[in-house]
């Protein structure tokens, strides 16, 4: 819901963390555990300290990560939400890479700030592939003029940054 009420704003781009599920889903996630930003401690008690990275999608799906704005309101806006705004939080769930594509593709330049997974994960080798192909086939324009949403990707530990126009190229 951020994003398309940051879209509707008519502003230039969107920022958002990605990492990856442990079945290989790409999703968007600030913290490395989901102990603030979800209600995994009251479904999930036994996975409530594990890296988010650490969990299939299907899990994840299941959690819902908007009560928690709701109620610490750690921007101080909660109170100027609409009723059906409000209702929308309630109902958050963790976004897929794949969803804001969708959301943002001709409408905003995104930095996706590239978060890698735990050394232990299955996909921590593959995780930039795996990512760069959700892009391609999310059909995010590659080839735009200066003036039109781009791609940027920086990755977590800060070695690469690629700002990608059209074909995308990725080194660690």
């Amino acid at each position: 819901m951020s994003f398309r009420k940051a879209l509707e704003q008519k502003l230039y781009g969107l920022q958002a963390d990605v990492t990856i599920s442990l079945d290989g889903v790409p999703f968007l996630m600030h913290d490395t555990t989901l102990r603030r930003t979800t209600n995994v401690e009251q479904l999930f008690p036994e996975l409530a300290r594990r890296p988010a990275a650490m969990l299939n999608w299907t899990v994840l799906q299941r959690l819902n990560a908007g009560q928690w704005f709701l109620k610490t309101d750690p921007f101080w806006t909660a109170s100027s939400l609409s009723p059906s705004d409000h209702r929308e939080v309630q109902n958050q769930s963790i976004c897929s890479l794949e969803e804001l594509l969708e959301l943002a593709k001709g409408n905003a330049t995104l930095l996706l700030n590239l978060r890698d997974p735990p050394r232990d994960h299955p996909y921590r080798g593959s995780f930039l592939n795996i990512t760069l192909e959700t892009v391609l086939r999310s059909g995010f324009p590659q080839h735009q003029p200066p003036d039109q949403p781009c791609l940027m990707w920086v990755t977590a530990d800060l070695i690469s940054f690629s700002l990608i126009i059209g074909i995308f190229v990725l080194q660690k």
